[in-house]
């Protein structure tokens, strides 16, 4: 098997980003899991979760199999709002991240050089599927300065 350079890049940063958001979230105190700064912030377990979700929407969604419901950002923000009411407990959280991270692996290492060739019909726009292929990372280091930042409010001021 040839392996692709853009690939392989791909899957290093995103295992190097889903390695550090699983770190934090074990860095975080189970006091601390369901807590958040505000009523309408996301807590540290529904941070954790919701990544997790949007790996696999995305993937999928590259991938051809179902489309994100929407570009609108207030019917997306509605749409995973739904869906981090069932992020259970932490277990769960890592377990979901653990396994949609793993099917993004196992996707990104059978991509074809023609479905490289190809670009994703995104909600967004046309995604050169290069580009496509890192927007999980892209999302998943954003929520991970989030879960960061939180973590500085109630005092860890540890890196993870």
């Amino acid at each position: 098997m040839i392996v692709n350079p853009q690939v392989e890049a791909a899957k290093a940063e995103f295992q190097r980003t889903s390695g550090r958001l699983l770190k934090n979230l074990e860095a975080t105190p189970d006091d601390k899991l369901t807590w958040s700064p505000s009523a309408t912030s996301r807590t540290p377990l529904e941070i954790a979760f919701h990544c997790a979700e949007i790996i696999s929407v995305l993937h999928h969604s590259i991938d051809g199999q179902n489309m994100m419901p929407s570009a609108n950002p207030t019917e997306i923000d509605a749409y995973c709002r739904a869906q981090e009411k069932n992020t259970g407990s932490r277990e769960d959280v890592v377990k979901k991240i653990q396994d949609t991270s793993a099917s993004y692996i196992e996707w990104l290492d059978k991509l074809s050089d023609e479905k490289l060739g190809q670009t994703w019909n995104s909600p967004f726009g046309d995604i050169p599927i290069p580009v496509a292929i890192t927007l999980p990372t892209y999302h998943m280091e954003g929520h991970i300065a989030q879960l960061e930042y939180v973590q500085t409010i109630y005092g860890d001021r540890v890196w993870h």
